[in-house]
């Protein structure tokens, strides 16, 4: 053995020797001929002197542009001899990458290309001649890889193809799902297969070949060829036809055993480097003082290599098994593991000494029944193969699906044991479940109340895809929608599709992957308004480029419906809090105005002569408190107004004071003490709603102290806290039941007699610090101390973010 690696190492030295002298005698012989050209032609090529060439920079074996700037490969051998046929000098202008090359020709700095396809956008600025040479397009991937028959069955995964190659419009057409990577050349593209950064790279198989061979690339292979090929011409600029026709008349001269000689000696090169004589030499000595050891011991390595030829020939099934199932599990007579190689362990989660000397209990699923594992154990009992569907567990119990190859193992011409050569199929058993899940799915929205839009990112909105719900919510049918004869847009009413407008054409145009507009209202085919909320997410392509979006839309008109009167009768609770409050506010006024009166009069009947000064006293007393109960109704008029949509800045402090007239009588009847610690703030809020939200808070607290026989204290403080204002309401009442106090912002909920309250209030607030304030509250228990004295209470929190330009 170690005699043919020597005499292989002095063939190749003699064999690139040989190859040599063969290329110069060539180049004597074709020295002195000329081609039989037209006096025009001769005429154009006197003019030229010199004729410019651009070359692919890096495709060896056809051309290179090596370190020291020469020209190398097939295409230089071809123009060295079309150069000596024609007597004209060819020049080469180096470039950095085709791309470069390319431009050159069209923008004329160049004069031909020597290796290069025919397509048709390359036409408008070249001529080609007709193909000298023929090679397929073919896959390189990683060893572990199956066969690929086609460029179809690469799917969407990476490949890598070199800038600007003719085959990448045509490998986008075949398959215009497949990634196309752009990469440097060769060797780059064969690198990113190594590095796992592609899975396959696509040349022609000559570059593929030899660069495999010479950066010893052991780990890749070719898997696939393409029906595709590279047919390579020479192209020449199209303003000068003269000189297509002068470049095709130099390849008619070359023959074809010249042109096989050429291809030939650049195919069969291993690796472009010096040959090393003093190195081989000293290689030769140290292989043949190995050999006289072997021959020493001749006897023994003899007997070993028998054994060893055997391993290799088990070692060699695996490993083609391996290529081709890639999931190999061994088994004895009685079904008790013996081996398991590395891609089974990983696909089922086990370690390789877990599954040795155990059976297929291990990893047996439920689902796998007595009768399917009785057919396999007749089958290869028998000496036949099973091959069917199995599916097992994991080691964390995961469900996995596989297809399964079992036969007979057998070792000189004894049956051994069986193995099973296995196929993960989970991915595709779960894409078929996901499709029938799919199909319930769609059909639940077709016969439930919501609605799934499906429509692509275009000028149109195109619609794909509405359940047939559509029409239960618009009076139109789905088919409507798809055709474009109805456009949803339109049924949207115009006051509200200037609210979402804003903020849904807006977002489509980001990258936002969910969308969310608040409830607006529709108009169906019967003129029937409703109100609909949709939720909208994106659908991006493996560029992350929307190209859909998909929408469900419920209708929400009951909901609405429910509120409006949730917020009426909040409204009407509303009402006689304020009469309550009407009442003690007016009792002291009318009170003083009915004493003055009675005493005003008394003193007219009694005496004649009443002097001026104590009658003005009198009549400034009671207009002072008239004015007094004139201001109290414009208090409670201007609260109920309902402008509820009205925005403006006001301060904090004002709204704050107001609450406090409204309620400052029925807390000074109730003896609370009232405190406030409030900050100088404006803010952009409807005033009346925020008015009515605390109002709410008040009269809650106001209920809880009346039931209380001590000392009763009531706090409201306001701070700016960054981006936020902070709202504290806090009282000494006792506090909330730890086990209700989550559901005192559901409406009708009450902690008070039937009576008293009707369970709104709270809920109402907490609608419209949500809804309409656009902040947060929250409610938890407290001890606070107040004259020295520790109680308990509760505390309101309310929070409302301070946006940068003050308004909603």
């Amino acid at each position: 053995m170690k005699f043919k690696f020597i005499f292989f190492i002095i063939l190749v030295f003699l064999d690139a020797v040989a190859s040599n002298k063969t290329i110069i005698s060539q180049s004597t012989q074709v020295k002195d001929i000329l081609i039989p050209l037209s006096a025009e032609e001769k005429e154009y090529l006197e003019e030229k002197k010199e004729i410019k060439m651009c070359v692919l920079p890096n495709w060896l074996p056809f051309e290179q542009i090596d370190k020291d700037g020469n020209h190398k490969g097939i295409g230089n051998d071809i123009m060295k001899l079309i150069s000596k046929k024609i007597n004209t000098s060819i020049t080469l202008i180096p470039t950095k990458e085709w791309a470069e090359s390319l431009q050159n020709i069209k923008d004329r700095k160049c004069d031909i290309l020597p290796v290069a396809m025919d397509i048709p956008n390359r036409r408008t600025s070249m001529n080609f001649t007709r193909a000298y040479t023929s090679e397929p397009f073919v896959i390189a991937t990683k060893i572990n890889q199956l066969f690929i028959k086609d460029s179809q069955s690469i799917g969407n995964k990476k490949v890598g193809i070199v800038k600007n190659y003719a085959i990448i419009d045509v490998l986008r057409k075949q398959n215009p799902q497949i990634q196309i990577i752009s990469v440097q050349n060769a060797e780059d593209g064969l690198e990113k297969v190594q590095e796992g950064k592609l899975f396959a790279y696509v040349d022609i198989m000559a570059a593929i070949g030899y660069n495999i061979q010479k950066h010893g690339m052991v780990d890749l292979k070719i898997a696939g060829k393409l029906d595709i090929e590279a047919k390579l011409s020479i192209a020449s600029r199209n303003d000068e036809p003269l000189l297509n026709s002068i470049m095709q008349k130099s390849l008619d001269e070359i023959s074809e055993e010249q042109l096989r000689t050429i291809v030939k000696r650049w195919v069969e090169i291993k690796v472009e480097e010096r040959i090393d004589y003093t190195e081989i030499f000293y290689l030769i000595v140290f292989f043949i003082l190995i050999l006289l050891l072997v021959l020493y011991k001749n006897r023994s390595i003899h007997k070993i290599n028998k054994k060893l030829t055997l391993a290799n020939k088990e070692v060699f099934e695996q490993h083609k098994m391996v290529d081709k199932y890639v999931l190999i599990l061994s088994t004895d007579l009685k079904g008790t593991i013996t081996d398991a190689n590395e891609a089974y362990c990983n696909a089922l989660g086990f370690k390789k000494q877990d599954l040795i000397d155990s059976t297929h209990k291990i990893m047996r699923h439920p689902n796998t029944s007595s009768e399917l594992i009785e057919d396999i154990w007749n089958t290869i009992t028998s000496d036949k193969t099973w091959i069917g569907k199995i599916q097992n567990y994991t080691k964390d119990k995961k469900s996995k699906y596989f297809n399964v190859y079992i036969e007979p193992l057998y070792l000189n011409n004894k049956k051994i044991g069986y193995r099973s050569i296995s196929e993960d199929i989970t991915d595709k058993n779960v894409l078929e479940e996901l499709t029938q899940y799919q199909k319930s799915l769609l059909s639940l929205f077709d016969k439930g109340g919501a609605v799934l839009f499906k429509w692509k990112n275009d000028d149109k909105k195109s619609i794909e895809y509405v359940s047939e719900s559509i029409y239960k919510l618009t009076g139109y049918k789905s088919e409507e929608f798809i055709s474009g004869d109805i456009n949803y847009i339109s049924l949207i009413n115009k006051e509200d599709l200037k609210k979402i407008s804003l903020s849904y054409i807006d977002e489509k145009g980001n990258t936002s992957d969910y969308i969310k507009n608040d409830p607006y209202r529709i108009v169906t085919k019967d003129g029937v308004e409703k109100w609909v909320l949709d939720h909208t997410v994106s659908l991006p392509d493996s560029d992350g480029e929307i190209k859909h979006f998909l929408a469900y839309i419920t209708d929400i008109t009951e909901h609405i419906l429910q509120q409006r009167m949730i917020y009426q009768q909040s409204r009407t609770s509303a009402v006689g809090e304020m009469i309550g409050n009407i009442a003690h506010q007016w009792r002291q006024p009318l009170s003083v105005i009915s004493t003055v009166a009675t005493g005003l009069k008394l003193n007219l009947d009694l005496d004649d002569s009443l002097d001026r000064k104590s009658m003005s006293t009198s009549l400034e007393k009671i207009n002072k408190h008239t004015q007094h109960l004139s201001t109290t109704i414009d208090d409670f008029r201007s609260f109920f107004k309902d402008n509820l949509n009205t925005v403006e800045k006001t301060n904090l402090k004002n709204t704050i004071k107001r609450v406090r007239e409204l309620t400052i009588d029925s807390f000074n009847s109730n003896f609370i003490e009232y405190t406030e610690d409030i900050e100088d703030i404006e803010h952009s809020y409807n005033e009346n709603i925020l008015i009515q939200a605390l109002l709410n808070l008040f009269n809650n607290s106001k209920d809880a102290l009346c039931e209380k026989s001590y000392d009763r204290y009531f706090n409201i403080s306001i701070k700016k806290d960054k981006k936020v204002i902070v709202l504290r309401v806090k009282d000494n009442g006792g506090g909330i039941k730890e086990e209700l106090i989550e559901k005192i912002f559901e409406p009708y909920f009450t902690t008070k007699h039937e009576s008293v309250g009707t369970g709104i209030g709270l809920y109402m607030t907490n609608q419209i610090i949500t809804k309409q304030i656009h902040g947060k509250i929250s409610v938890h228990n407290i001890k606070l101390k107040y004259k020295n004295k520790s109680y308990n209470g509760v505390e309101f929190i309310i929070t409302i973010p301070i946006i940068e330009d003050d308004s909603y």
